[in-house]
């Protein structure tokens, strides 16, 4: 069986939340089936393609003046606009149709991670005959609703949600990270609630630990380029960091490029390997996670629980990881500075929660929970 994967994300040497979670994907599923994943990345000048194992490979397309078009969206104008122009213009990049049309058309299963290569399925050869998946990471319509202001809710919105259910009602089966929003979902769509299946989001969870290095009083904060983290960063730099000048606030991610600080106790590291990241969290008293707007699941919460981090975070940034509130310190806004003190003051409490969230994530988030959901999914999409 082989299927084909596209996404809109940097999946060779993932970073992001979405990339990480589509990547592993990738992997799981190349352990019974071939995996064609095709990545979209701005920062390349020609196609390239990894073999990551005999049953997977990435083939990343080069868009640079769509990277362009959306890094003007967001330091112009103040709005992630990148989305909307890949699903606004993908079709016009030839080497991208071309590559999809080939990976497509061979696939038995054809996989659209998010909905903005939504523009694509008219290539899909003999749709009829594969199982079309839609993964929905969000719901992209809520979340834009939030992100844009007024004039691009009247000018773009409508086409965000135009594009999110097409893919909805032609996919055979649309995973939802939530039952809230499996809800929402069928509620904005008419989708039956049995065409939608329930998948919460996986980590990786390293076999063993190291922390003997921990630098006292840092705490690290992982985003992309993504309206909720610039939220984020903003508070940590002119709140957290003004309010806990002891305090050394590690940002990792894309999220950088929109700031600069003169403030000595943040460091804004930008985008890393992933080995960078990994020395990151492991040298890093404490993750945090001051989201206050979004919708979908923090991954980087699961990411900071499954290297052993203690986690401060707002009601929101737990958002549709249930039955988690015991693994973590949860805030509000008003408070976070000081829950961030109490913490890193409580060795016990540091160990407690660093106990209880990687059990979280091993009992909760494994990989092979997702991998069982899918299987299970196609198994009954293909009798």
């Amino acid at each position: 069986m082989k299927v084909c994967i596209v996404s809109k994300d940097i999946v060779h040497q993932p970073i992001s939340g979405d990339s990480v979670h589509i990547y592993n994907l990738g992997l799981h599923l190349s352990k019974y089936m071939d995996v064609a994943l095709i990545g979209h990345c701005g920062m390349i000048r020609e196609t390239k393609e990894y073999v990551i194992n005999e049953h997977f490979k990435i083939i990343e397309i080069p868009d640079f003046p769509l990277l362009i078009g959306g890094a003007l969206g967001f330091f112009l104008l103040k709005q992630p606009l990148l989305d909307y122009l890949v699903g606004r213009f993908s079709p016009y990049n030839q080497n991208l149709k071309n590559v999809f049309i080939k990976e497509s058309t061979n696939a038995d299963i054809v996989v659209f991670e998010s909905c903005w290569y939504a523009s694509l399925y008219r290539y899909i050869q003999k749709p009829d005959e594969k199982i079309i998946v839609y993964d929905a990471r969000n719901v992209e319509y809520l979340l834009k609703e939030k992100a844009y202001n007024k004039f691009f809710k009247k000018v773009v919105l409508p086409y965000v949600k135009a594009l999110e259910e097409k893919l909805t009602k032609n996919a055979n089966v649309v995973f939802s990270v939530s039952e809230e929003e499996k809800s929402m979902l069928g509620k904005l769509y008419g989708v039956p609630p049995e065409k939608i299946v329930v998948c919460p989001p996986a980590i990786f969870l390293p076999a063993e630990i190291k922390r003997e290095n921990v630098k006292r009083g840092s705490a690290v904060f992982i985003g992309s380029a993504y309206f909720a983290n610039f939220e984020a960063v903003n508070f940590i730099i002119n709140v957290l960091a003004e309010k806990l000048p002891d305090v050394e606030f590690r940002i990792v991610g894309t999220v950088c490029s929109k700031f600069k600080t003169k403030k000595k106790n943040v460091v804004l590291y930008g985008f890393v390997s992933e080995e960078k990241k990994k020395e990151i969290l492991m040298t890093s008293q404490i993750g945090i996670n001051p989201i206050f707007h979004g919708a979908g699941v923090n991954v980087k919460v699961l990411e900071y629980l499954a290297y052993g981090l203690p986690v401060v975070t707002t009601p929101v940034g737990i958002r549709g990881l249930e039955k988690i509130e015991d693994a973590v310190y949860i805030s509000q806004p008003e408070n976070f500075h000081e829950t961030i003190k109490h913490l890193m003051e409580d060795v016990d409490l540091q160990k407690k929660l660093s106990a209880m969230g990687r059990s979280y994530v091993a009992n909760h988030r494994s990989w092979e929970n997702v991998e069982k959901i899918w299987l299970e999914t196609i198994s009954h999409m293909r009798n």
